[in-house]
């Protein structure tokens, strides 16, 4: 048990700071850049500590195949986060993103008769509470701007569908690999997903010059989520799911502690409640 919240708590610490860092990142230097240049980086991370560690080494065609077509599915929802981060505060968006819990929750009710508790209704109820709260500015309402960011929040929720259905799916594959080669795969194909993209819209990476500003985010977030990956497939490991799950997800705490530190980023009452009532049903979703 105290393994799994320790893997819990270096999952919620790391994954919250990475998420935060990527703010200037992406409005600096784009999108597609940023996807680019962070998967890399965890990528490179990862692959020296498969170097350094020498974890065992398995193969199969069949796994391979499927591990690199959920990878593929996995681009496309931190994409969408990233870019929503360009138009909105990480205090809005990363509350919204971290709610693929529940998706995942709602997708055993639906497709694999899964029953609809009043504990699992709760939750249900509490996102989208929460939700409408970080997504609403209830003062503009008469004005007509009432939503902050329209394209923001519909990004934000497509990452939130997304990886509802990836983050499951990563299960098979990381167990028969490893944590950390699992997420090599992860992040090498991500990046190569975003390098293809890149080309395919007639753009290239920035030049070094414009990179070189932010640098130490990039390394920062890069090199965190290839601590991140590994800490939360082994806590699945130990058995206790629903603890790493619970705590892995509060890290939408730490993404808006460290947004309001760094960035000064100061939300509303009612956006502070929002991102609280989805992080108690995102803690409520995993332990139900």
């Amino acid at each position: 048990m105290l393994i799994a919240v320790v893997y819990g708590l270096v999952a919620m610490c790391a994954g919250g700071i990475a998420n935060a860092l990527l703010k200037p990142v992406s409005e600096g230097l784009g999108a597609l850049p940023t996807v680019v240049l962070r998967a890399g980086t965890s990528a490179f991370a990862l692959l020296v500590a498969v170097i350094v560690l020498r974890p065992p080494l398995h193969f199969s065609i069949d796994s391979f195949l499927i591990a690199i077509a959920i990878s593929i599915l996995g681009y496309f929802p931190f994409l969408f986060y990233v870019r929503a981060l360009r138009l909105e505060k990480v205090g809005i968006v990363a509350p919204i993103a971290s709610s693929w819990i529940v998706v995942a929750s709602a997708i055993g009710f639906i497709f694999l008769g899964d029953t609809l508790t009043s504990e699992k209704l709760f939750v249900l109820t509490s996102i989208i509470a929460g939700v409408v709260l970080a997504s609403f500015d209830f003062k503009a309402w008469g004005r007509g701007h009432a939503v902050y960011s329209k394209k923001a929040i519909v990004l934000s929720i497509g990452a939130a569908l997304l990886w509802g259905i990836v983050f499951p799916l990563f299960a098979v594959p990381s167990e028969f690999y490893g944590a950390i080669v699992f997420g090599l795969i992860i992040e090498t194909v991500v990046c190569l997903s975003a390098v293809i993209h890149l080309h395919s819209t007639k753009n290239t990476l920035p030049s070094i010059s414009k990179i070189q500003p932010y640098i130490v985010p990039v390394l920062g977030a890069g090199i965190l989520t290839a601590v991140f990956t590994p800490a939360v497939s082994l806590g699945y490991l130990t058995g206790y799911t629903s603890v790493v799950a619970a705590l892995s997800g509060s890290s939408i705490a730490v993404t808006v502690c460290v947004a309001a530190l760094l960035y000064k980023e100061r939300l509303t009452v009612l956006q502070y409640a929002g991102a609280g009532l989805i992080l108690l049903g995102t803690i409520f979703a995993a332990v139900v």
